[in-house]
């Protein structure tokens, strides 16, 4: 896109950086990683080279408390795990399963909620070690199941998000056991 192509994936994933201890101003870049990454490949790339995921990932983590960086910042990890295994691996890495399961538990609106639900989906589908480290920080794989059925996200989301935790060789090598 032309906005990648005047180098704001870049530009965003420093704002990130440079701000790393001011949650309003990572919330917006968050969102703007967000909106950048969602349905462009290119940009998605751009930014995981940048270091969004690093980023986006030590933002939720460091201000999972904050009134709007946590939805911004869920939605900011959906967008760069979309089609995306490297993406995904380099979120999980990075410790975006242990925030968006500190979401997860704070969340009390639909808004965050959903974006949390989403989150857990994106970085569970196709990656047993995010499956993995969700659930072991939400305690146990119960624990996280239990975290997605109560929350205020609607009941497709919440189903979508169990499919992904459940899915694949996940629950076999939880267990223990393997394929």
């Amino acid at each position: 896109t032309k906005l990648s192509m005047a180098g704001a994936c870049e530009a965003v994933v420093a704002v990130l950086r440079d701000n790393r201890g001011n949650p309003d101003t990572a919330a917006h870049a968050c969102w703007a990683v967000h909106y950048l990454a969602d349905g462009h490949p290119s940009n998605r790339a751009q930014l995981a080279t940048a270091g969004a995921c690093r980023e986006v990932a030590q933002a939720l983590s460091q201000h999972s408390r904050h009134e709007k960086l946590p939805e911004r910042a869920c939605w900011a990890v959906v967008s760069l795990a979309t089609d995306s295994e490297d993406n995904r691996r380099s979120l999980g890495n990075a410790g975006a399963c242990g925030g968006v399961v500190a979401a997860l538990r704070t969340s009390s609106t639909e808004p965050l909620a959903s974006s949390a639900c989403a989150a857990v989906e994106y970085l569970a589908t196709s990656s047993r070690d995010n499956a993995k480290k969700l659930a072991r920080a939400a305690g146990s794989h119960d624990a996280l199941l239990m975290l997605v059925r109560q929350c205020h996200a609607p009941e497709e989301w919440k189903h979508d998000a169990e499919v992904a935790i459940m899915g694949g060789d996940f629950l076999p090598a939880f267990l223990g056991g393997s394929r």
